[in-house]
């Protein structure tokens, strides 16, 4: 006889001990002649034991309340096939409350996007009032768009022949395509012409200014100057009487620019007045004068003058409409030192090659 008597009693003990025993009295009772009697009920300790397994089970099981202390002990069950089997049933425990969550779940995620994004929730039992009515449209999240936070630069709407500068009439949407590729054009070679090595492009493009605008055009301004002297007036003063006499003079062929053109040169814009044409005149004559421009000033000598820049800017871009006609003028305002910005609009306009600038072996 197996011994499954031990001093310290727990619950597991106890069934343990209570399965034991009643294996060995079903075994014993084979040998007994079968007698009438009712059919063999599980004794009172077991049925204990297992409403106490039940109630600790049932802790851990979702949505299932935990089973209610009765005073009276229930009757109990018939044995079945399995006589070990708990009393409370298995789809009662999961079928129902999985059931009951999962309703829960829904009218929870229902609420939640009716609160915050008021979005429609279709239930299953809808898709057929959804079918009947088609002009009920479910609501749907928004396309989200893309912002860069840096913007991209600009892009011409379509390439353009340079010539069209010159045989097409100019309208706002070809002058706003040739800025947009000179802006590239500049952004590109901007930063090409730093070095030391740079210095002798820089010398060679002064020269070149100097060559064929600035010393020819103060030539011009003193002839016309020595012309004009014997009735003390000047080409900042001049009437126009003196421009028509000029124009058919015999001499005046010698003279790399008319007095017409000189107008156009001493002429800038909020600087028309007697004071302003006679300094831009001379400054013209000072640049004109040394050699590589060095007496070239950052700041006006007179208070209330445009700067040296501002006068090489303007005769520069006059000359490119007398003298190159073909060549695009510089478009994109410039800033910074002005000498490097017209060394690489020099070098970005194919219509100048034939100044020579970057051409070393010359």
């Amino acid at each position: 006889m197996i011994n499954y008597r031990h001093t310290a009693s727990g619950p597991i003990l106890i069934t343990t001990r209570n399965i034991f025993k009643f294996l060995y009295n079903e075994l014993t009772s084979q040998s007994k002649p079968t007698q009438a009697t009712p059919t063999a009920q599980p004794p009172i300790a077991l049925l204990q034991n297992l409403k106490d397994d039940a109630q600790f089970t049932s802790l851990f099981l979702r949505d299932t309340p935990p089973p209610q202390q009765s005073s009276t002990m229930p009757a109990a069950k018939p044995l079945t096939a399995n006589p070990f089997a708990p009393s409370f049933s298995p789809q009662h425990m999961f079928g129902q409350s999985a059931t009951t969550s999962k309703v829960n779940e829904m009218e929870v995620v229902a609420a939640g996007l009716q609160h915050y994004g008021n979005f429609e929730v279709t239930k299953p039992g809808d898709n057929a009032s959804s079918s009947e009515n088609p002009t009920k449209k479910q609501k749907t999240l928004p396309k989200l768009k893309y912002t860069p936070c840096v913007q991209p630069p600009l892009q011409p709407t379509r390439h353009r022949e340079r010539l069209l500068w010159f045989l097409s009439p100019l309208t706002p949407e070809l002058v706003n395509d040739f800025r947009i590729e000179q802006m590239i054009d500049f952004q590109k070679n901007w930063n090409r012409y730093n070095d030391r090595a740079s210095r002798v492009y820089y010398d060679k493009m002064s020269c070149e200014l100097l060559k064929r605008i600035f010393v020819p055009l103060s030539k011009s301004i003193d002839f016309y100057n020595d012309m004009l002297s014997p009735k003390n007036r000047s080409v900042a003063n001049c009437t126009a009487a003196s421009v028509l006499l000029s124009l058919v003079m015999p001499n005046v062929q010698n003279v790399a620019f008319g007095l017409p053109e000189i107008e156009n040169f001493i002429n800038i814009n909020g600087y028309t007045h007697v004071d302003g044409r006679e300094y831009i005149a001379e400054r013209i004559k000072d640049l004109a004068s040394s050699s590589k421009m060095q007496t070239y000033r950052f700041l006006p000598t007179v208070t209330g003058m445009p700067t040296d820049a501002t006068i090489i800017m303007h005769v520069f871009q006059h000359y490119l409409s007398l003298k190159e006609p073909y060549a695009i003028p510089p478009l994109v305002p410039f800033e910074g030192d002005l000498f490097k910005f017209l060394l690489v609009y020099i070098k970005i306009t194919p219509e100048l090659d034939h100044w020579n600038v970057f051409d070393l072996q010359l």
